[in-house]
């Protein structure tokens, strides 16, 4: 591995060891798991639980089992997938008996993002209740969602306080990861250029609407009522952003004819503008970033910090971002990151969620209590997993 980033990848596995025994990213990752399956066992749906956040920490946990070598943590994550499809309360036993579920005040939260949880299954095994459900998602709770602007752009119609609402005007950051990233996946597993074309086209519409071209980052909200964003740039809303720029491009990849779309180099110009702009606000010496993003006064906040440093590796994996202008803030928010996580596998600094803010008050005074942390929780072990392919990468 040359260049500078070999070299300050080197120095800073030297550091980390410093001739010592010191846990690794992938032993970091063990630990989160393990806490959280710990929790699970004594009050259920705490972490893993059918919504957004669950589905990040199942996907995430996937990951893991495969990268890390532990295929025994399949087998857990299918029971927990098979409870679900067997409890009659359960959104997944809903969809397999044609029980209609009502549509959810934001598009992705309750029933779509969680189902790639499914399809990461059905790609191993091949099962067709896996991939019903999968495509009864994508098909009846997705792509026919009520709430939406005159273009398309998926909206909601409240969680922004005494804001104006009017015909579910509202445009959350959130909601870009929460709907696309479903779509992004059925396009890579099955081909499916139609999905990815509508995901790109959503991708353009929500930057249209959030990003900052003059900082390089994201605000939390857009109101189309008043034209007017929302006042603050919270840090996990900009996780939202990087993640879905990254969805968004592996996606197009998988298509040679999207690959050399001029779409693609306007996805791959955002994540580069947006990478910026983060390196940019970066704290310093902790290296993870604010909860408002760029607001110092706010606390350093863990879970978007994690979507950056996942989202900037895989993007330097495939060479979307230059090595060596990316290589410190990578390594820095490592330095940050891995002293968030206690010994019994507590991560520290994670926001609860939290709807759209009108100061920097409102987001510096939400909860960072562990047992509501599962919004942002699967991003951690998703960061622990590239750092641990990075790092063994330079081995």
């Amino acid at each position: 591995m040359a260049g500078r980033f070999g070299l300050l990848l080197t120095i800073v596995v030297a550091a980390t060891s410093n001739g010592r025994a010191v846990p690794t990213p992938k032993d970091y990752a063990l630990r989160v798991i393990d806490k959280i399956l710990e929790v699970e066992s004594q009050a259920k749906g705490v972490f893993l639980s059918w919504d957004y956040g669950g589905g990040i920490i199942f996907d995430a946990m996937h990951r893991a089992s495969t990268s890390l070598g532990h295929p025994e943590l399949l087998i857990t994550l299918d029971k927990y997938l098979d409870d679900m499809t067997s409890d009659p309360d359960s959104y997944g036993y809903k969809i397999l008996h044609n029980i209609r579920i009502p549509f959810y005040r934001a598009v992705g939260d309750q029933v779509p993002l969680f189902t790639i949880a499914y399809l990461n299954r059905y790609l191993r095994q091949r099962n067709a209740s896996d991939l019903m459900i999968v495509n009864t998602a994508a098909q009846k709770y997705l792509l026919p969602y009520p709430y939406y602007l005159a273009d398309g752009t998926f909206s909601r119609h409240e969680g922004w306080g005494t804001e104006p609402d009017r015909n579910a005007s509202f445009v959350w950051a959130d909601d870009q990861y929460m709907a696309l990233t479903l779509l992004c996946r059925i396009a890579k597993a099955f081909d499916r250029v139609d999905y990815a074309n509508l995901a790109v086209k959503f991708a353009g519409q929500y930057a249209g609407y959030l990003f900052d071209t003059t900082d390089g980052l994201s605000f939390h909200g857009y109101n189309d009522a008043d034209h007017k964003n929302a006042p603050c740039k919270w840090g996990r809303a900009n996780g939202w952003g990087m993640m879905t720029h990254v969805e968004i491009l592996e996606a197009m990849d998988h298509f040679p004819a999207l690959r050399e779309s001029e779409s693609f180099k306007r996805q791959l110009r955002l994540l580069q503008q947006h990478s910026a702009g983060l390196r940019h606000v970066q704290s310093k010496p902790d290296g993870r970033w604010h909860q408002v993003i760029d607001e110092a006064s706010t606390f350093l906040e863990t879970s978007a910090t994690a979507m950056f440093v996942s989202s900037m590796i895989r993007a330097v994996k495939k060479g979307w971002l230059d090595r060596d202008y990316v290589g410190p803030v990578i390594f820095g928010a490592w330095e940050g990151l891995r002293k968030t996580i206690g010994e019994d596998g507590r991560v520290d600094g994670i926001s609860c969620g939290t709807g759209i803010g009108t100061n920097a008050s409102f987001y510096n005074g939400q909860s960072t209590e562990y047992v509501i942390s599962q919004p942002g929780l699967g991003s951690v072990i998703h960061a622990l997993v590239d750092l641990n392919d990075l790092f063994e990468s330079s081995e």
